[in-house]
């Protein structure tokens, strides 16, 4: 049977407190988009049943009533009843009971010390019985302690499967779905995901690794990018049940296993338990795999299977590019490295950090608009693109004439060419909207610039909405500087440092 050829992208913020990318197969664009709204809704119904932060969820609501066999629906009970079995395959390391322990972390942070011992032991006193009994018959359940419980392990894996099903189940021929840093690729193809390095917090720092799935999850978890701040340290945010303390061994996981919710809960336990036993149980469940990254040494630990979906070849830049003109664009990088001038100097970088404003009439899963961050000579040559974020079908470049500037420059040399071109990131959830993207001193062929002016461009343009520009001149030499560029209607605002790297001297 042909596969149908439409291939559209979709990209939302604040859904389930992060971002959402949908990568849908369809026979049409307007099929794709009638698959994106079913999604969509999808998620939405599931957040008003398993939410721990909406107080009118069902399971909110569960919490609060009195103790006694309570009927639940469907998707809560196969909740509970997973966290039941993760809580005991993982030997307690997995407890929605853990949210006693995290209230006191959080007690403590606002205070700006270390959470007593007293204070640990009672938390995890209260965090080490069951937490509820269920019938399976009857489909109800009953509450043995008074809480406080949280789903936040699983639940959104657990959506995210739910929300392909309903992409399948809605005609698309294939579908990845990524909430956070849990994704599911389902369909007759496979498809690449990279996965963040734990030690590099920009969005376009190179990946640790590259995957290869089809019909298959991922997740990712750490304490890298969240935690709680104390003193002039950040804890972990994942909690051990067992003695109430962060985890402190493992800096970042990243888990493939045959469901999303699998894979979620997994990456919280591997992050928890000792590496080897870690490993130990990734092999003993039947196509899982795991990556984890130690703290302090930080050596890489794969399992054995994970050689199986690892892509050996090179990681490729965000964008695959080819010259318009080749000889041309050689001629004119050769001119320019010609010139007389001091090279970048090592272990300088430069830094810009966004954030996306979110629309005052749209509370949550808003489109963001398409967005280009990218780096001009003083002869407006375009140098280096560091960021390039769209919506697109496979076929067209619809998104060219909005992003004016960018389209018009990169045509000097450049043009998109047939490969994927969203590049699918797996990372530990962080807060929607703000990204974080590093310049370090080379063009966009890998070779170093030279000192001197440069002009940062950061485009922004919504379907049916606004265009803006920010424009700012740059002087990269051996001074070190930051700027704090103006917002707009679409970018709330913006900081530019260029300093030393840290570890660098």
């Amino acid at each position: 049977m042909a596969r149908a050829g439409e291939i559209v992208y979709f990209r939302h913020d604040e859904v389930l407190g992060t971002s959402l990318d949908l990568k849908i197969e369809a026979s049409t664009r307007e099929k794709a988009v009638e698959i994106e709204g079913r999604i969509l809704t999808e998620i939405e119904r599931l957040r008003t049943i398993l939410s721990t932060y909406d107080p009118q969820s069902e399971f909110s609501r569960w919490c609060r009533q009195t103790p006694g066999d309570i009927p639940v629906s469907a998707e809560l009970f196969e909740v509970l009843a997973l966290c039941d079995r993760y809580r005991d395959q993982s030997q307690g390391a997995f407890n929605a009971s853990i949210q006693a322990v995290t209230r006191v972390w959080k007690d403590a942070e606002k205070e700006n010390r270390m959470p007593t011992s007293a204070e640990i032991s009672r938390a995890v006193e209260a965090a080490s019985g069951m937490g509820w009994k269920l019938d399976a018959a009857k489909k109800t359940a009953r509450r043995l302690t008074d809480g406080p419980f949280t789903l936040d392990a699983l639940a959104k894996g657990y959506i995210v499967d739910r929300a392909k099903s309903a992409g399948l189940a809605a005609g698309a021929t294939s579908v990845t779905v990524q909430i956070g840093g849990d994704l599911v690729v389902a369909g007759p193809a496979s498809r690449e995901i990279e996965v963040a390095d734990p030690l590099a917090d920009a969005e376009n720092a190179p990946a640790i690794s590259r995957v290869r799935l089809k019909n298959q999850a991922l997740a990712t978890s750490g304490g890298y990018r969240r935690g709680f701040a104390i003193g002039d340290r950040l804890y972990s945010h994942i909690i051990d049940p067992r003695n109430g303390q962060p985890a402190a061994q493992i800096l970042g996981a990243t888990v493939i296993a045959s469901t999303c919710a699998e894979a979620d809960a997994l990456a919280t336990i591997v992050s928890i338990l000792p590496a080897q036993d870690s490993i130990a149980l990734i092999e003993s469940i039947p196509g899982a795999a795991c990556l984890l990254v130690e703290q302090g040494s930080h050596r890489r630990l794969v399992s054995s299977r994970w050689a199986a979906f690892e892509v050996v070849s090179p990681i490729s830049t965000p964008l695959t590019l080819r010259a318009l003109n080749p000889a041309a664009v050689q001629e004119k990088k050769d001119e320019k490295s010609a010139k007389d001038g001091k090279p970048w100097i090592a272990g300088m970088e430069l830094t810009v950090q966004l954030e996306i404003n979110r629309p005052a009439n749209e509370s949550r899963g808003y489109r963001r608009p398409y967005v280009a961050l990218w780096v001009e000579d003083k002869d407006e040559f375009p140098v280096r693109t560091l960021a390039l974020w769209l919506q697109t079908n496979g076929k067209g470049l619809r998104w060219l004439p909005d992003l004016k500037r960018w389209s018009k420059m990169d045509k000097l040399r450049m043009v998109v060419d047939e490969t994927d071109l969203v590049r699918t990131v797996s990372s530990a959830t962080r807060a929607p909207g703000k990204y974080k993207l590093v310049w370090d001193g080379k063009d966009d062929g890998g070779k170093p610039v030279q000192q001197g002016k440069y002009t940062l461009l950061l485009e922004a343009a919504r379907e049916h909405g606004t265009y803006q520009m920010i424009k700012e001149e740059i002087t990269i030499g051996e001074k070190p500087f930051s700027l704090t560029l103006k917002g707009n209607v679409e970018i709330k605002g913006a900081t530019v440092d260029y300093k030393l790297k840290q570890g660098s001297r």
